[in-house]
């Protein structure tokens, strides 16, 4: 799991949360300034700053974005192994009233 905050029109990876250490996975990050065990999860604070981030959804693992306690299930809106990109964008009321340009 990755939380992110929206800072400056930018994507700020504030913490990631998984089950163990692993293949891809830093056992020292550099950006990481605490590591912890909690509730069986190892927690990284990271805070870098990323313009998008781009992931692919997987139905196997289902795939999800949340934002304010909404699920977004990306693995029934997007093909399995399809490529992601999340950003942050400004839309104007009326883009998104007319022309249905909206999450």
């Amino acid at each position: 799991m990755e939380f992110y905050e929206i800072k400056e029109d930018a994507l700020l990876l504030t913490k990631t949360k998984f089950k163990t250490f692993g293949a891809g996975v830093p056992s020292t990050p550099k950006e990481s300034k605490q590591a912890a065990l909690i509730d069986g999860f190892v927690e990284l604070e990271i805070n870098r700053s990323f313009p998008s981030i781009q992931l692919v959804v997987s139905e196997n693992v289902k795939s999800t974005l949340i934002i304010d306690d909404k699920e977004i299930l990306l693995y029934e809106l997007a093909g399995d192994y399809e490529p992601v990109t999340i950003s942050i964008q400004t839309i104007s009321l009326w883009d998104m009233l007319l022309k249905g340009e909206c999450l």
